[in-house]
């Protein structure tokens, strides 16, 4: 098994590839733009002439870019790509004007906005694109009866790991802080800063892992946003378009 977006994934999917959805993680992206208050990029409209920076240049930040630009009539070529290191350390190149704001990840925007008060942290409507997180696995593994309960497993632990860190939000995610840093397994900045890493899984446990209408259970597929994230990339030319996106997600291996 893997987690992929559907950004990503879905060129795959047409493809012929034999992989197939069996959970879904996260229902929208977290990506944020950071920018200068002197020269504020908080909206797609902001972007237009604009120098944007991204981790990779043809990655899922320049999809996602894409994706904004076309939902919002801006051309693609209307803005400028520049591969650059997300990290607080570019925002200098951005206060020099060497760059107009740069795409990041959801707690390294919060780390920057935290430390720079000339620091503009928005998500600049990124995040109103449609961008799904889904556990794969490969069909090969699915006809396995053994290794189709070893899915289910892994997905019931998912399950009850989510759960757990959503419960924990009244305590500031203590308990979940803990058990990550005590275990030893991980070391990343926003880990270490108690603050941080609350306003983090505060959006992770109220907008990303749960399903924005809140008849969806945790893990479980919107077969209907499914099928609307995948209209939407083939009218924006990111797909062929004639498949039926539904044949390649399952909710048959949740755990009851």
């Amino acid at each position: 098994m893997t987690r992929a977006s559907t950004v990503d994934v879905f060129p795959a999917m047409e493809k012929g590839q034999p992989i197939q959805a069996v959970g879904t993680m996260a229902y929208k992206s977290n990506l944020r733009m950071i920018s200068v208050k002197d020269n504020p990029v908080a909206t797609p409209q902001d972007m237009k002439g604009k120098t944007i920076g991204m981790g990779s240049v043809g990655g899922t930040s320049e999809k996602m870019l894409d994706l904004t630009l076309h939902a919002n009539d801006i051309a693609k070529d209307d803005v400028t790509r520049q591969a650059v290191p997300v990290t607080a350390a570019t925002l200098e190149v951005v206060r020099k004007g060497q760059l107009d704001g740069y795409i990041v990840s959801l707690d390294t925007s919060i780390g920057i906005g935290a430390q720079n008060d000339d620091a503009v942290v928005d998500d600049a409507g990124l995040g109103d694109s449609p961008d799904i997180q889904t556990w794969l696995a490969t069909a090969s593994t699915l006809k396995d009866p053994e290794k189709a309960k070893e899915v289910t497993a892994f997905l019931a632990a998912i399950r009850e790991a989510v759960q757990a860190v959503i419960d924990d939000a009244p305590n500031h995610y203590a308990n979940v802080l803990k058990t990550l840093r005590d275990s030893g397994d991980w070391k990343f900045p926003a880990l270490e800063d108690d603050q941080v890493a609350a306003d983090a899984l505060d959006v992770y446990t109220s907008q990303t892992w749960v399903d924005a209408s809140g008849d969806v259970p945790l893990l479980q597929n919107n077969v209907d946003a499914w099928k609307k994230t995948y209209d939407t990339y083939v009218e924006a030319g990111m797909l062929q378009g004639g498949h039926d996106p539904s044949d390649w997600i399952t909710n048959d291996y949740l755990p009851e």
